[in-house]
C-alpha cells in the first residue's frame, strides 16, 4: 500500500497522510516516493503479530534471508537515510561508534518501540547486504563499525504509527 497525499488544513500544510491516516511530513513523502522504481516494497504492519507470538513484520522470505537484516528508527530519519545513507550514531550526534542490524525483524521493532519518544512514528526497514565481509556478526545483530559503512540496499520497509502498542 503507497502512502499518498490527503486533506490537509493550514496546520498541515507540509504534511502526507499514509495508509494508516498517520501524518508523514512532505520531505518523507518524497523519499518514499523517490524509491518508487526501485525494488523497495512497503509492507503493512501486521496485526495478528501478538497472536502469533513472533513480531515479525515482514514476509519469510525475507525473515529467513541470511543476507537480510533490519533496522528501527524513527521515520523522520527516513528521508536523510535514502539520501544520504545509514551512519553511525557517532557521525549524527549519538554515542555509538556502530550501525547495529538485527537479524530478525522482531528485534529491530523491539528496540524501536522501546527507545521512540511519546508521539513519534518509527520505520523498520528490511536491508540485504551483498555478504557481510568487514562486519561484525553475532548470533542475532551485525554491527558496521567502519567510518565510511557499507551501504546495504533498502528492500523493504513497515511504517510504526506512534499509536501502535506493543503487547
Amino acid at each position: 500500500m503507497k502512502a499518498g497525499w490527503g486533506p490537509y488544513s493550514s496546520r498541515d500544510r507540509d504534511c502526507a497522510f499514509g495508509p494508516l491516516g498517520e501524518v508523514i511530513d512532505a520531505e518523507t513523502q518524497f523519499k518514499i516516493d523517490s524509491l518508487e522504481g526501485q525494488d523497495v516494497q512497503e509492507y503493512p504492519l501486521p496485526s495478528d503479530m501478538h497472536v502469533r507470538e513472533d513480531y515479525r513484520v515482514f514476509p519469510l522470505e525475507l525473515e529467513d534471508n541470511p543476507l537480510v537484516v533490519f533496522h528501527g528508527t524513527a521515520l523522520a530519519n527516513f528521508a536523510a537515510i535514502v539520501a544520504e545513507g545509514l551512519k553511525r550514531g557517532i557521525d549524527v550526534g549519538a554515542t555509538l561508534e556502530s550501525i547495529s542490524y538485527a537479524k530478525g525483524s522482531s528485534s529491530a521493532l523491539t528496540h524501536w518501540v522501546g527507545r521512540r519518544e511519546v508521539g513519534q512514528d518509527g520505520i523498520i526497514l528490511a536491508l540485504r547486504f551483498e555478504s557481510f565481509q568487514g562486519l561484525h556478526e553475532e548470533a542475532q545483530i551485525v554491527y558496521d563499525y567502519k567510518t565510511a559503512p557499507t551501504q546495504p540496499n533498502i528492500i523493504g520497509y513497515v511504517v510504526v504509527t506512534a499509536a501502535y502498542c506493543h503487547r
